[in-house]
């Protein structure tokens, strides 16, 4: 069984500020984003806490079902408990990355998220310069049903990873 998940990088953003809102660029590459690369109806539409995941969600015409700060926040590291959270080392910074393959393995099939670009981090195959404002990744993951005991264990591996949307333009630095 395969079950596919929808990522959504928020929008290129005005600035580095506490909450940003979207930019101009970062609005006009969300309208250019054909709509039938999401599920006309997602089981869950979950999202980052902050503006610009609200104005994302809005211009993609998707209503929120769920808040969760591992898909980002304006108070992140305060919000993620320890153990969801790793280290990585990306030129010479130290970034603390979300531990998101078992968020993920949680998820029913077609579900969106509208996530930043520190959550994809967290999924091993998307390298840090694959990922830009106003991307869109689908996520597929193939089940590992397994009984021990007589008890039926159903775990997902990432199977897939696929880049299904860029921005024409991008004046966001990484």
């Amino acid at each position: 069984m395969e079950k596919d998940i929808y990522i959504v990088v928020h929008g290129e953003v005005q600035s580095l500020k506490m909450d940003p809102i979207l930019s101009q660029n970062g609005i006009m590459n969300l309208e250019a984003m054909p709509k039938t690369l999401l599920p006309e109806v997602p089981s869950n539409v979950i999202s980052g806490i902050g503006t610009r995941y609200g104005e994302t969600a809005e211009l993609l015409d998707l209503d929120i079902t769920a808040y969760n700060p591992l898909c980002g926040t304006i108070f992140y590291l305060e919000s993620i408990s320890p153990d969801s959270i790793y280290s990585l080392e990306y030129e010479g910074k130290k970034l603390m990355v979300p531990r998101t393959e078992a968020f993920l393995q949680s998820l029913p099939n077609e579900t969106v998220l509208i996530a930043d670009k520190i959550f994809l981090l967290g999924i091993l195959e998307i390298k840090p310069e694959n990922i830009k404002d106003g991307n869109v990744f689908k996520i597929t993951l193939s089940s590992l049903s397994s009984a021990l005991f007589g008890v039926e264990n159903t775990q997902y591996d990432i199977s897939n990873v696929e880049l299904i949307f860029s921005p024409i333009t991008t004046t966001a630095p990484w």
